[in-house]
């Protein structure tokens, strides 16, 4: 549509910084909740749950440095650092809540959040085949024709 502003990057920045914000206190706060019962669940269902989080966590950092810049592979292993940092935080701390501390809690979330951020970048891989693409200010543009 001519003429038609879109968001500025601004926004996109904000956003994507809030979601992610509200997120990770979200996900800090559901693994530090005391006396959690998964009993009624499958064995080792909470590595599913791990998993799944720290992959939405993977997929929120990748969007989030998206927002300034490129994700490359320079961001990706900067998103993994603040991931691995983070699962260790997050399982070393869980026992002054009731919780356990426990090693394959970690490789759970090191593999989830690595998940979401190569889905991200799946994802922004097929949207560029589809002729679209997200500049580093967040706006959806067209890929000119060669």
């Amino acid at each position: 549509m001519a003429g038609a502003s879109s968001p500025s990057p601004r926004l996109y920045r904000w956003v994507s910084s809030f979601v992610l914000g509200c997120y990770w206190l979200i996900m800090f706060t559901g693994t530090h909740w005391p006396h959690v019962n998964l009993q009624s669940y499958p064995t080792n269902f909470d590595k599913v749950l791990h998993f799944t989080g720290y992959a939405v966590f993977g997929f929120l950092i990748a969007l989030w440095v998206s927002t300034r810049r490129k994700f490359g592979l320079r961001e990706f292993a900067a998103g993994f650092a603040v991931i691995f940092a983070y699962a260790i935080f997050d399982e070393v701390t869980q026992p002054y809540f009731g919780r356990d501390c426990e090693f394959l809690d970690m490789v759970a979330d090191w593999c989830g959040g690595t998940s979401g951020m190569a889905v991200f970048l799946l994802l922004r891989s097929a949207l560029g085949k589809l002729g679209l693409s997200v500049d580093q200010g967040g706006r959806s543009a067209e890929r000119p024709e060669a």
